[in-house]
């Protein structure tokens, strides 16, 4: 399967995502569910086989971002929830591919061009705006490996 097939795959599951996407509870996931279950931090703790102290520490680790997948995983098994994952861009897949094809065209036809017009060879303004444009299709379409070497 294409690399671009798969961006387009991908932005297509990620979309419900993003439309869904909330930002996490103040207090974090762990004790917002916890709470609305009923359950106490010393009845969390017991059914994960440590104190309620260390409960009181894995939603302080969630809150301050520190705590680990694996944690998080565990924890929702014990609150019968799953624990969902993902990343969710700002653009689409698609569009982030695209605008680092374009910074890598920029440099490109620049870089072409400086050394051309050194060597009194430039190109017409236009030329340069068709192969810049004949570059970022191919990057898209391609994705080469040095695709992300550039910032």
């Amino acid at each position: 399967m294409n690399r671009s097939l798969r961006r387009h795959q991908l932005d297509r599951q990620v979309e419900l995502l993003r439309k869904a996407a909330r930002p996490r509870p103040t207090r974090g996931w762990i004790t917002a569910v916890r709470q609305a279950l009923g359950m106490s931090n010393r009845q969390l703790g017991e059914r994960l086989g440590i104190t309620q102290q260390s409960t009181a520490e894995l939603e302080n680790a969630e809150r301050t971002g520190s705590i680990t997948l694996k944690n998080l995983e565990r924890i929702a098994g014990e609150l019968d929830a799953d624990l969902f994952y993902a990343f969710i861009p700002h653009s689409s897949f698609e569009e982030t591919v695209r605008h680092q094809a374009e910074r890598l065209a920029d440099e490109v036809v620049d870089r072409v061009e400086t050394s051309m017009s050194l060597e009194a060879q430039g190109t017409p303004v236009d030329a340069q705006r068709h192969r810049r444009i004949d570059l970022i299709d191919e990057y898209v379409r391609t994705t080469p490996r040095d695709l992300w070497n550039h910032r």
